[in-house]
């Protein structure tokens, strides 16, 4: 009789507040798990291997992907050769984020460790308890996502470029996937090596609207000049709410799939309702297209100010009241009402005329009096309100029963 000995094989555990992978997890067969693949082929992906050691599981694992993935699971592994990395730090150099095409090229800590995360966490599915992504397996539309989240819970594009002539011709997320090294079978999971870094865009509204007032361009120019001075971009720039993401991890978030217990009550959460792991940043922003600016102000958009925009929004928030005090302040005004006339300030003005007869104002005077209360008026007045013309009001202003003048009246 056959004696049947189990393989026990024990599960990640969070121990407080650490993540441990257990080494009774680690495989023990002679086939290869994804970890032991890798380190056989140092020759190729010695540098990606050396980066999954040094990369965690989470921001609060112990846990390096390296061991990750040579323990129990469905791992699907875009793996960088070594050739694919060093493209990618070659391009990051050409955009001076490092200084130079290599690790020692860094100018801090915090950098390298951002750009080991997006190698390691872009290049990884975690299948949970069924499911490898063999190429049978991805989607069959041009252009469709690979149904589940990679570790930087970003869904990955699969573009087949020629699709009829060359079937092993894969791009993911524009980075091409070698043509004979794929759908390698491991005990928990497979590899596609790489000839190109998995890095989607990380670009947010903020980095947007930022690159619009750094290169000068229009389009959006004014919009972002405006969003930058009124100190917006830092927020607009925040993707991640990594607060929340380390207080999901530390197990302070009540899931969903857990009771609420609320004054000795329990209350079932909705069905179909999931706690997520991860929440995100989103924005809109209803922004003026520099072509509305030049409209409005007269100006280039590439020559306007912040100042030209409050001078604008000022204007149209004029109190005739406010001009009129001003205006009545002037000798021989007894009273005035200012108009709109397109857009253009301009004062109805009823004369004093026994103070100017008082006074023995030559007809010259009097002629010149509309003019002298323009300017004048003018000089106390913001450049927004200033008054283009003056016009003289024969009569008496009609008002109402309190004495208010009826301003309908006049246009």
């Amino acid at each position: 009789m056959k004696k049947i000995i189990p393989l026990c094989m024990t599960l990640l555990i969070l121990i407080g507040c650490k993540e441990e992978v257990d080494t009774s997890a680690r495989y023990v067969f002679k086939e290869e798990s994804v970890t032991s693949y890798l380190k056989k082929h140092t020759d190729v992906y010695s540098t990606y291997t050396d980066i999954l050691f040094k990369v965690p599981v989470s921001q609060i694992s112990a846990t390096t992907l390296g061991q990750l993935l040579s323990a129990r699971g469905h791992y699907t592994v875009f793996a960088p050769t070594n050739d694919a990395i060093q493209l990618y730090l070659d391009t990051l150099a050409a955009s001076d984020i490092i200084d130079s095409p290599s690790w020692n090229g860094f100018r801090d800590s915090l950098t390298l460790d951002s750009i080991r995360k997006v190698i390691a966490y872009n290049s990884i599915i975690d299948g949970g308890d069924d499911m490898t992504y063999f190429t049978t397996s991805f989607p069959i539309l041009q252009d469709a996502e690979i149904p589940r989240a990679n570790m930087y819970d970003r869904r990955l594009v699969v573009h087949q470029p020629n699709k009829y002539e060359n079937e092993d011709l894969y791009l993911i997320n524009d980075a091409p996937m070698d043509e004979r090294n794929h759908d390698i079978p491991l005990l928990n999971g497979c590899i596609h090596s790489m000839n190109a870094v998995i890095c989607p865009s990380n670009n947010t509204l903020g980095h947007l609207l930022k690159s619009y007032v750094d290169d000068r361009e229009e389009g959006f120019y004014v919009a972002s000049m405006l969003a930058m001075a009124a100190g917006l971009i830092d927020t607009l720039t925040l993707h991640t709410d990594y607060v929340y993401e380390d207080k999901f991890l530390r197990g302070e978030i009540i899931k969903s799939i857990q009771p609420i217990h609320v004054a000795g009550s329990v209350l079932v959460p909705a069905p179909g309702f999931c706690t997520p792991e991860h929440r995100y940043y989103g924005y809109t922003y209803f922004a003026e297209t520099d072509s509305v600016w030049r409209e409005l102000l007269g100006k280039e958009p590439l020559s306007v100010t912040p100042e030209d925009i409050m001078q604008y929004l000022e204007s149209q928030n004029i109190y005739p009241e406010e001009v009129e005090a001003i205006i009545n302040d002037q000798p021989y005004v007894a009273e005035s009402v200012v108009v709109d006339r397109a857009s253009k300030l301009v004062a109805l003005i009823f004369f004093d005329q026994d103070a100017i007869k008082r006074d023995g104002l030559d007809a010259e005077a009097v002629a010149d009096l509309p003019e002298r209360v323009r300017v004048n008026s003018n000089k106390k007045l913001p450049s927004y309100s200033q008054l283009t013309k003056v016009e003289i009001q024969e009569t008496p202003f009609e008002k109402t029963p309190k004495m208010s003048i009826k301003r309908f009246l006049y246009k």
